[in-house]
């Protein structure tokens, strides 16, 4: 009788410019559009990595990422474009919220975020495309020249099933 196991494929780079992005509550990035009509991952786990500018951090710093995916007519939540790009996040958005990270270590520290699945928040299902959304709000720009892919990076893994 067969078994299956899980099969992770390397970490691939979100092009999400997020390096110097402005602290505010509608101020956000979106990233270039993932296109999983190829790979066919059942699932994807993404993690960010992440630093301010020096400075003070505001009171409760954190950072909010959200997740898009192709919606009815081929459009994008809440009007992403899917490329990487500069965005104005609505005051109610419909964007699925996927992790708040609390910058709980000090400006200018790089710190990392934990993984989480795109499938669990979409129903258990991948979008066949999908991207993130990232809204800074620490009280600080995030470190680096703003579009920049530097300082500030996040990456997903592909998950697939295998028969072993």
């Amino acid at each position: 009788m067969a078994t299956s196991k899980f099969l992770y494929s390397g970490p691939t780079t979100i092009t999400c410019g997020m390096d110097g992005l402005a602290s505010g509550t509608t101020s956000a990035r979106a990233s270039t559009v993932i296109d999983n009509s190829t790979n066919l991952y059942l699932d994807a786990l993404v993690q960010l990595q992440l630093q301010t500018a020096t400075g003070t951090l505001g009171s409760n710093p954190a950072i909010y990422v959200y997740l898009y995916g192709l919606s009815y007519n081929g459009h994008y939540t809440d009007g992403v474009t899917g490329t990487d790009a500069a965005f104005t996040l609505p005051g109610t958005p419909n964007l699925k919220l996927a992790q708040i990270i609390n910058y709980n270590v000090a400006a200018n520290t790089v710190m990392y975020s934990s993984p989480f699945s795109v499938a669990a928040l979409f129903g258990g299902i991948l979008p066949q495309k999908w991207g993130i959304v990232v809204n800074n709000q620490t009280g600080l720009a995030l470190a680096g020249t703003s579009g920049g892919q530097v300082d500030n990076i996040a990456s997903y893994f592909g998950v697939q099933v295998q028969s072993v």
